[in-house]
């Protein structure tokens, strides 16, 4: 929402803020006036008091005091413990007082300074659902200095995440509007770790078309590349395919002009995941080994540790059990001394569909089951979804089909929440096993 956009505000104010609210602004001390003028200019549908206070540049508790009083004038509601709203004619009031009452750089400084707010959320939560990712953004350096940065559980953290969803989708597309490139691509770096778990293909998709253009504005291959990479993986999991080809090479060619090479690695990376996915496991080897070849030099032992995975995947969609075998408890090995507990429960899982193919059901079972435990605990949809899948298929080689049409509704119903096109073959597979 731009100082232009606020003025087309005016007509729609004028006349609809009730007289008890209007007399309420009047009577507003200057500092509650002006924090409710830029609350005005907060693009999402609901706030905390901590980007109230960055809008408005005011230490937290004085926000909150400042919040109720505009409460109890009845120019913002309550929406939860510490969540405020601003009902429509407060909203579109507010707005329209931005052009006639604040200065004329007031507007954008304050978006920004949401957007900040809203990146150093997002990437403190990042940080503890995936401390050991490599990334760009600078405002990672800054959340390494601190002690305790990556401390904190996933549920707490999604938790975050989900809870400012509907804002950090609003304050991508502010940050664009304003000009803020550099914000843009950063704020889609920080939601890698909420949609890779939760998915949000629609967020997912409005967000990071926006943040590569971003990147590409700031001429900034690295980001460039970034952004790209996570875009593709979206398209992947909605099995777009030539879509997400399209980004994973546009990754590498970007990484690969900036002389970036841990950006190159994960490009080759996820295009050997778009392989696999189209059953091209030679192809998809060759690319994970020049992967790998890049994460060595690097000398990455996370990027090592995923790689090893994903060849494993490969050499058991080859069919070569035995050498996937001896691949994946390598590469659970590897995740069990980074720890990585979500990662070590993936390859698990990969090692229990090896343990399926070979015949071996009932240690594929035992494997699964634990693998179950480690993503409820992660709250990994996705996964979780993908395990409950494959504990049907073992469940029915095991003969017990009342089992496997359990495992098979929960996977259902966790590909319906995600919105990925597996939930359409699994409304078969229900189907199949009730008749």
């Amino acid at each position: 929402m731009t100082v232009q956009d606020c003025d087309g505000d005016a007509a729609a104010a004028a006349g609809g803020l009730a007289e008890g609210a209007a007399d309420s602004y009047r009577a507003l001390p200057p500092e509650a006036a002006r924090l409710y003028r830029l609350l005005g200019l907060h693009p999402g549908p609901d706030f905390g008091v901590g980007v109230a206070a960055a809008a408005a540049e005011l230490p937290p508790a004085e926000a909150a005091g400042l919040l109720e009083r505009l409460a109890g004038g009845h120019l913002v509601e309550r929406a939860g413990p510490d969540r405020y709203r601003l009902p429509d004619a407060a909203r579109a009031d507010a707005r329209a007082r931005v052009p006639r009452e604040c200065g004329p750089a007031e507007p954008a400084a304050a978006v920004h300074r949401m957007a900040r707010w809203y990146l150093e959320t997002a990437a403190a939560a990042d940080m503890v659902l995936m401390p050991d990712r490599w990334r760009l953004g600078p405002v990672y350096d800054r959340l390494r200095s601190r002690a305790g940065a990556a401390d904190g559980s996933p549920e707490a953290a999604l938790g975050v995440l989900e809870a400012e969803r509907a804002n950090l989708r609003a304050i991508v597309r502010a940050a664009e509007e304003y000009g803020f490139d550099e914000l843009v691509w950063q704020l889609c770096e920080a939601l890698w770790g909420l949609y890779f778990r939760h998915g949000h293909h629609d967020d997912w998709l409005d967000t990071h078309r926006r943040g590569v253009a971003a990147a590409e504005r700031c001429a900034d291959l690295r980001a460039e590349g970034r952004m790209r990479c996570q875009l593709g993986f979206a398209l992947l999991a909605l099995e777009r395919w030539e879509e997400a080809e399209e980004q994973f090479t546009g990754a590498e060619r970007a990484d690969g002009s900036a002389g970036h090479r841990r950006g190159e690695a994960t490009a080759l990376e996820f295009l050997g995941l778009l392989r696999m996915r189209q059953s091209r496991w030679a192809d998809a080897l060759m690319v994970l080994e020049q992967a790998r070849e890049l994460a060595a030099e690097l000398g990455d032992p996370r990027a090592l540790a995923l790689l090893e995975h994903h060849i494993g995947r490969a050499l058991g969609g080859e069919g070569r059990y035995a050498d996937a075998e001896r691949q994946l408890t390598r590469a659970r090995e590897l995740m069990a001394r980074l720890p990585d507990p979500y990662n070590e429960a993936r390859v698990m899982t990969s090692l229990a569909e090896v343990l399926l193919a070979e015949g071996r059901a009932t240690e594929a079972a035992g494997v699964l089951a634990t693998v179950a435990e480690v993503m409820e605990r992660e709250q990994a949809a996705g996964q979780s979804a993908a395990v409950a899948e494959l504990r049907s298929r073992v469940a029915e080689r095991l003969g017990d089909r009342d089992g496997a049409l359990r495992h098979a509704r929960r996977a259902l119903d966790g590909y319906r929440t995600l919105g990925t096109p597996r939930a359409e073959r699994l409304r078969e597979r229900v189907r199949e096993l009730e008749g």
